[in-house]
C-alpha cells in the first residue's frame, strides 16, 4: 500500500532504483511545488524509463511510494548524517521530510517558519493523510505536507 516516506541521509547515489532497491515497490510520486507547470513527478517500475520524470530523491524531499510487498517490506539506507539541513519552503503547499534526528513537536521544529498547516501520513484517513496539531512529533523518516504563507528557509541542526 502506500506509505510517505523521506531519507533524511546525504547518500552517494540519490537515484530512485538505488535508493528503494531493498524494497519492493511499484510506484513513487513527489510534488515539487517549484514547477507550477508540471509539479508531481513520478516513477513507476512498470514505465519505460524514459517516461519517469522522478528520478532522484534527497535528504530535503517526501516521497509517496505505493509497495506492493505483502505484509510490508523494509527500507535500508545507507548515506551520512547532515550536520545541518536547509529547505527552501515556498509560499504554498511544500512536500518535504524532516531530517533531524532528534523527534521534535511541530512547534518547536517549525520555529521561526510562517505555517499555517502540517500534514502527515494516516494510514486510517481515506486520503492516507491527516492534520498535525503543534504538540504532534516530527520524526527522520517520514514525508511531510507544510503549508507556508511566505517563502522561507527551514533550517535543521542535527
Amino acid at each position: 500500500g502506500w506509505n510517505l516516506i523521506s531519507i533524511p541521509l546525504d547518500m552517494v547515489d540519490e537515484s530512485i532504483p538505488t535508493v528503494l532497491q531493498t524494497i519492493t515497490w511499484e510506484r513513487a510520486y513527489y510534488y515539487d511545488v517549484t514547477d507550477s507547470a508540471d509539479p508531481w513527478k513520478s516513477n513507476a517500475v512498470s514505465r519505460p524509463a524514459i517516461l519517469n520524470d522522478l528520478l532522484t530523491i534527497d535528504h530535503t524531499q517526501a516521497l509517496w511510494v505505493f509497495v506492493n510487498a505483502p505484509g510490508g517490506d523494509y527500507l535500508i539506507s545507507v548515506g551520512e548524517v547532515p550536520t545541518s539541513t536547509d529547505i527552501n519552503l515556498v509560499a504554498g503547499w511544500n512536500f518535504v521530510s524532516y531530517p533531524g534526528f532528534t523527534e521534535q513537536t511541530v512547534t518547536d521544529a517549525l520555529f521561526g517558519v510562517s505555517y499555517d498547516r502540517v500534514e502527515a501520513f494516516d494510514g486510517g484517513n481515506s486520503y492516507f493523510i491527516s492534520e498535525l496539531d503543534g504538540s504532534d512529533m516530527m520524526s527522520y523518516g517520514n514525508g511531510y505536507w507544510i503549508h507556508v504563507t511566505s517563502d522561507c528557509i527551514w533550517a535543521i541542526t542535527n
